[in-house]
């Protein structure tokens, strides 16, 4: 049963995220803050442990100021979601033409001229 189930679940994604990613970025994006704002407002899960990852890395920060790069963050983190679910569901050609500028591209040149490991 859990798997016929989680097939269902499957396919009810791929079609959302398929429909999703015909929208324009720009609606995307508004959609990705949306919900960041209501992770940052509900008593989510998002919400708690970045809360609790900004407090260790910047303590010197006042309350306010840490309320804000939290806000920030989980905006940041669901707009990123979001996109990713456009370019998913796009061709690689639209995604490559989305590329704007690319910086210090020769590091990343070097790395796989000398057979190194790459993160991106």
């Amino acid at each position: 049963m859990f798997f016929k189930d989680f097939i269902v679940i499957t396919w009810n994604n791929y079609f959302v995220f398929k429909f999703l990613s015909l929208l324009p970025l720009s609606l995307l994006q508004s959609l990705g803050t949306f919900i960041g704002w209501l992770l940052y407002l509900l008593p989510s899960s998002i919400r708690r442990i970045t809360e609790l990852n900004i407090r260790l890395v910047y303590p010197e920060l006042s309350h306010f100021q840490q309320q804000a790069l939290i806000k920030k963050s989980i905006k940041s983190q669901c707009c990123s979601f979001i996109e990713c679910i456009k370019f998913w569901g796009k061709p690689a050609t639209y995604s490559l033409s989305c590329i704007g500028e690319i910086h210090n591209a020769h590091h990343l040149t070097q790395a796989i001229q000398d057979q190194k490991g790459v993160l991106s």
